[in-house]
């Protein structure tokens, strides 16, 4: 049986402690570390991490297995299970799923030590994992004072004192190095778990570079529409003020004598007043107040503008019946009274005819 190559290195405390490979016909062989070492196969620790077996409901999505494998294991947790790492790991014959126990802190701690080494790793196993179990036995590898054991729903690193307390008189098939090297690349074929799931999976990076790209670019497109609305009312203030000035020139060429050329509308207009007796609460004072409301008031324009009998009639527009309300108020504030009728609406605009005089 072909297997793929695979690049391994174990971990121990807070260093990587030695590198070894394993071939396409599952030679496994200890080596120097590669210069080029970023994707491999981290080997944590077996006594960190807890190993249960547990039968779950067929059907559930990954998040929901994920639920339902905490809810039981945790009276199994030594520690409180809301705090714990948890992954899933492969399913045995009779259909119970590997669930893995690990504490954030250990994973945080490993992964650091990975980072400092340049590796990224797209797998990481207890060392227990790196057993091929026996059909039915318990299989067990004594290293370094300490005893990893597996069977075919369990698995365990304990020191080799309290194994052999808590194993007694258990069958167990001592399994030696030559045999244990040549099992880990099969058992590497089929992982028994990955600890490298949930908020410790290889994607959490790239997940918050993304999550960080698409807020910069939410954030360029409000400053962008941001800018462009104010563009847009600076742009339809001036072209209501050009319009009140055309407004007022046409006004000013009906009142004034033909043939009298038109400079400055209000200031020409207010002498010609005076011409014909008119007094201070005439048509250039009632029209220099509305000038200056509408000037003020952003998305309002007049719509006409008429002067008969000492009362100044307008016609006004705006995006709103608010903004008519906000202009009226405005032009009331000088002094003036302001009559009409309610506004109506027209084409997504709200109009109205008004009627300005002193109060």
């Amino acid at each position: 049986m072909r297997l793929a190559p695979r690049l391994i290195a174990f971990l121990q405390g807070d260093a990587v402690v030695r590198w070894a490979t394993t071939d396409e016909t599952g030679r496994f062989a200890a080596v120097e570390r590669p210069d080029d070492a970023r994707d491999c196969v981290a080997v944590v620790p077996g006594d960190r991490i807890a190993l249960h077996w547990v039968d779950l409901p067929q059907g559930l999505a990954p998040a929901q297995a994920a639920a339902a494998a905490r809810l039981m294991v945790a009276d199994l947790s030594a520690e409180p299970i809301g705090g714990m790492h948890l992954a899933l790991g492969a399913t045995t014959q009779n259909g119970s799923t590997c669930v893995a126990l690990v504490s954030p802190s250990a994973m945080d701690a490993w992964l650091a030590v990975l980072t400092q080494e340049g590796l990224d790793p797209g797998l990481i196993v207890p060392e227990t994992a790196l057993l091929m179990p026996a059909s039915e036995s318990l299989v067990r590898l004594d290293r370094s004072g300490m005893a990893l054991c597996r069977g075919p729903a369990e698995a365990f690193a304990l020191e080799t004192p309290l194994a052999d307390l808590v194993l007694g008189d258990r069958p167990v098939l001592p399994l030696s190095d030559q045999a244990w090297t040549a099992g880990i690349a099969a058992a590497l074929a089929t992982p028994l778990v990955n600890l490298r799931q949930g908020s410790f999976g290889r994607q959490r990076l790239s997940v918050q570079a993304s999550l960080v790209r698409r807020a910069a670019w939410l954030l360029f497109a409000i400053l962008v529409v941001t800018i462009a609305a104010q563009l847009v009312a600076a742009y339809r203030d001036s072209a209501a003020a050009g319009r009140m000035e055309e407004e007022a020139r046409t006004i000013a060429a009906q009142a004034l004598p033909r043939g009298r050329g038109i400079v400055d509308p209000a200031a020409q207009l207010k002498e010609r007043l005076s011409e014909l007796g008119g007094g201070p609460g005439a048509f250039s004072a009632e029209s220099a107040v509305v000038f200056a409301a509408v000037r003020d008031t952003p998305m309002a324009s007049l719509t006409g503008l008429s002067y008969q009998a000492g009362v100044l009639s307008i016609g006004v527009k705006a995006d709103s019946p608010a903004t008519l309300a906000a202009l009226r108020t405005r032009i009331e504030a000088t002094g003036y009274a302001v009559a009409g009728p309610p506004p109506s609406a027209a084409e997504g605009e709200s109009r109205s005819q008004w009627l300005v005089k002193p109060q």
